[in-house]
């Protein structure tokens, strides 16, 4: 079994660190202390923002330079992309938050009791983190860049070895040796070769892939990135041309030399002021934007761009903008696709933290157990009345719900004063209900 539900733990009382307990034994050697991180490379604070010029020739050529091991300059593109792209902003945050944004818990990795204690005791040690919620979006980030660095400080408290401090590491900090995708750390003392991540002291997030710094989702939204930049630059310059009402004065034949600078006057004044004097024989027209088929040549190509954005980061289009007749059907799908997305990033995620993070807890402590996993509570989106129906059915069938659960689903604060009770409140265990008073009883 490789996690227990996460409602098996949701209503646990919280326990304090000095609750920990000391392992029987202890490993032989305990994990650094400190963020090797922290020594920075020079001039690592500062960045040229290669993605405020892109071209076709510089995304490619980050793209090359990435495959040989530096992907620095890939990853300040994918920066400087997601900050200028709005959209392409809002499904990179929104695919994060789905998951990122839920309340989470430890699991524990079977059901024995030593699985039970050891997700408790990980648990309330990260619930010690004030980044760690920070430490779960940067894992997620994996998705988009194709990896995710979070160095790991631990720390002996009251005999046990737990996690202190989550440090997000830039992805750009990180190299790969070329030949066996190995990732490496630029330090300060090493900032070209870069150091080796040391086992237990690193959560490294990544999708498989052959090349690790191709296997990112913002390795194919740059290009549609960079086409709609493209378009909404021809469309601005069209808008600046013949977006703009064109004036134009007649003029008679016998108007003399005087009374055509006064025409020219008059449309500078009609263009500053929004009207004008005209002597006699001048008269001014208003000509309207052509329309045609090419106004509709640009925001079009944009729309393109931004739908296949959504296709790639959420699945679908409908989930994110309103679509055409016949779409309500379509939008179910295409979020029931999403949320099969959101289970698998949590899933993906949870794996991460079991694989690296809970197996390095439970070795060094010297722990029989199997590694904790952390899980997020992600759940479908249901009306509140079609939930609360769902529960009414399900306790009307013998089901026994939790009070603290309810309250907190719905946002039900507990009374601070007089309470205000329902018509059908709950009977004590061993009473009658009316329904079993009015019922007949049995003669002899």
């Amino acid at each position: 079994m490789l996690g227990m539900p996460w409602w098996r733990f949701w209503d646990r009382k919280p326990v304090q660190l000095s609750q920990l307990e000391t392992p029987e034994s202890l490993p032989e050697k305990e994990p650094q202390r400190g963020i090797v991180a922290m020594s920075t490379p020079l001039g690592e604070g500062s960045t040229r923002h290669p993605g405020w010029g892109l071209t076709s020739e510089s995304i490619r050529g980050a793209f090359v330079q990435a495959e040989t091991g530096c992907p620095a300059m890939q990853n300040d593109i994918f920066e400087d992309v997601v900050e200028r792209d709005a959209h392409l902003r809002s499904q990179y945050e929104s695919r994060i938050k789905d998951v990122a944004g839920k309340a989470w818990i430890i699991q524990a990795g079977g059901d024995d009791q030593a699985d039970v204690d050891a997700a408790r005791q990980l648990e309330l040690a990260l619930r010690e983190i004030s980044n760690v919620h920070h430490a779960w979006q940067h894992l997620l980030t994996a998705t988009f860049n194709g990896y995710a660095p979070v160095e790991v400080d631990w720390k002996r408290i009251n005999g046990v070895v737990v996690p202190v401090k989550l440090a997000c590491v830039p992805h750009r900090r990180i190299v790969f040796d070329a030949e066996t995708d190995e990732p490496r750390l630029l330090t300060r003392e090493s900032p070209f070769v870069g150091e080796t991540l040391q086992p237990g002291k690193w959560i490294f997030a990544s999708v498989q892939h052959r090349k690790t710094v191709r296997a990112g989702l913002l390795r194919t939204a740059v290009w549609w990135s960079w086409l709609k930049s493209l378009s909404l630059r021809d469309w601005q310059i069209f808008c600046a041309r013949f977006g703009i009402p064109f004036v134009l004065a007649t003029y008679t034949r016998d108007t003399n030399e005087e009374g055509e600078n006064k025409a020219r006057e008059a449309i500078l004044a009609f263009g500053r002021d929004g009207g004008a004097m005209l002597p006699d024989g001048v008269t001014i027209d208003v000509k309207e934007p052509a329309q045609g088929n090419n106004s509709s040549v640009h925001p079009a190509m944009v729309e393109m761009c931004d739908r296949q954005i959504s296709k790639l980061i959420l699945g679908g289009t409908l989930t994110s903008d309103q679509g055409t007749t016949g779409s309500y059907n379509q939008g179910l799908v295409h979020a029931a696709q999403q949320f099969a997305r959101t289970m698998s990033d949590d899933a993906e995620l949870g794996n991460w933290v079991s694989t690296q993070l809970g197996a390095s807890f439970v070795r060094f402590n010297g722990l029989r157990a199997r590694p904790p996993r952390l899980k997020h509570r992600v759940v479908p989106e249901v009306d509140p009345i079609q939930r609360m129906t769902i529960y009414k059915m399900y306790l009307e069938m013998g089901g026994e719900l939790d009070d603290d659960q309810l309250r907190d689903e719905f946002d039900l604060k507990r009374p601070s004063g007089k309470a205000l009770r329902g018509l059908k409140a709950a009977a004590p265990a061993g009473a009658k209900s009316a329904r079993d008073d009015a019922a007949p009883q049995p003669q002899n």
